[in-house]
């Protein structure tokens, strides 16, 4: 930027404005229209307005920082030759005469792009603020209108049945010294609880893509406790043959909508009544913490004999060994006991796989996680100290969220 020359603003249009109040009535016109109504669609068009506008004013207005470094009294400079002595001779009291003017407006200049700079800032920094909760607000509204629709999908499946309630023993079971809720239904609207506890089908569909890298070279896949059909549309659009069995008739009612082959009923029952080698592959997600240790064990055992040799099975489970992913645990009521990794390896090693594999998945970001202090602001033994505290505690508290057991048969 030439040195004199005032930089210049521009409006979201491009146009350029006479002054900072233009750029400060633009920002708060758009934080005005955000505040009112965060969620529709014009504010979230202001919204944007406001970060461009503010992404240009302070472009503008770094150039205008550089008046703030302007010193009031400069050293008086010349080029070096036989005549620089006179030159500063003359210069001298040619500053001093004019600095009684100079000085009030070179000190006012800086005051007012300091303030400028101030403000500018500070509206930039609400407009990022008021960005971010809105998308925290449409993530929320997006999933909570999920699970509304979930319900409500429930709820016109239930009309279309029989008006009679299905008579059922709500007396619980024992299996193998554990309490089990009877018959193939969940104690509770499961359908509905998915949505909101675990997210949308796309948000869940997002974190199994990974998971079909490993059914590349297979075929024949079941997938146990499919819910509402993601991980079996992520398979078909991979041209993959692929089958689904759940326990909870609204999630299969659900499946079956996709278009998907769905059973319903017991996993273990239905492993037990296909044939032998009969599958190339098994996919579990949040399955296996569902269930005891003896009905885990048979599982195991029945798809161990339907797998065929070089065939893959896939357990994905909430990692118990990180404290923070418990919440996730305790919040599902149909939960019989979290899993530690080393645990259901073991199993899945005794049911006859192997290469068996345990990967870390749903890592928490940086900013989910405890801080360290850079070594430059904590030097020495006690900063080392302080950041390896902070790296165990990070390992104990926020550790990946989930983990899964990848074998082969």
């Amino acid at each position: 930027m030439k040195s004199g020359v005032a930089p210049r603003l521009h409006d979201v249009s491009g146009k350029p404005v006479d002054s900072i109040a233009d750029v400060v009535a633009e920002l708060q016109a758009a934080l005005q229209a955000v505040a009112i109504n965060p969620s529709s669609a014009r504010s979230v068009e202001r919204l944007a307005d406001a970060s461009e506008l503010s992404e240009r004013a302070m472009n503008g207005l770094t150039e205008m920082s550089r008046v703030v470094g302007i010193p009031t009294d400069p050293q008086i400079t010349t080029r070096k030759s036989a005549l620089a002595p006179l030159r500063v001779a003359f210069k001298a009291p040619v500053r001093k005469a004019i600095k009684w003017y100079v000085s009030p407006v070179a000190t006012q200049t800086r005051w007012f792009a300091e303030a400028t700079l101030d403000t500018v800032t500070a509206l930039v920094h609400e407009v990022r603020r008021i960005g971010d909760e809105n998308v925290q607000l449409r993530t929320k509204l997006d999933r909570d209108l999920s699970g509304l629709r979930d319900r409500l999908t429930r709820l016109e499946r239930d009309r279309a049945r029989s008006p009679a309630p299905p008579s059922r023993d709500d007396s619980p079971r024992v299996e193998h010294g554990w309490a089990v809720s009877p018959g193939p239904v969940a104690p509770i609207d499961y359908l509905a609880f998915e949505g909101l506890a675990r997210g949308s089908t796309s948000d869940i569909a997002a974190r199994q893509r990974e998971y079909l890298l490993d059914f590349g070279d297979v075929d024949d896949i079941l997938d146990v406790g499919c819910g509402r059909g993601e991980f079996l549309t992520l398979l078909r659009s991979a041209g993959k043959r692929a089958v689904g069995v759940d326990r909870d008739a609204d999630m299969v009612d659900h499946s079956r909508a996709d278009g998907h082959d769905v059973t319903l009923g017991n996993a273990t029952e239905h492993l037990a009544s296909l044939p032998e080698d009969s599958l190339g592959g098994l996919f579990a997600a949040q399955v296996v913490e569902h269930m005891p240790p003896g009905p885990l064990v048979a599982f195991l055992d029945a798809a161990s004999r339907v797998i065929r040799p070089g065939g893959v099975i896939v357990l994905e489970t909430i990692n118990p060994a990180s404290l923070s992913a418990l919440r996730n645990y305790f919040s599902d009521l149909t939960h019989a006991q979290p899993l530690v990794a080393e645990t259901l390896a073991f199993l899945v090693v005794s049911a006859g796989f192997r290469s068996v594999e345990t990967r870390y998945t749903s890592v928490l970001p940086e900013e989910g996680r405890l801080q360290a202090p850079h070594e430059a602001d904590l030097p020495g033994p006690a900063g080392a100290a302080v950041r390896r505290n902070v790296e165990l505690l990070n390992a104990l508290l926020f550790a990946p969220q989930d983990y899964a057991i990848i074998a082969r048969a």
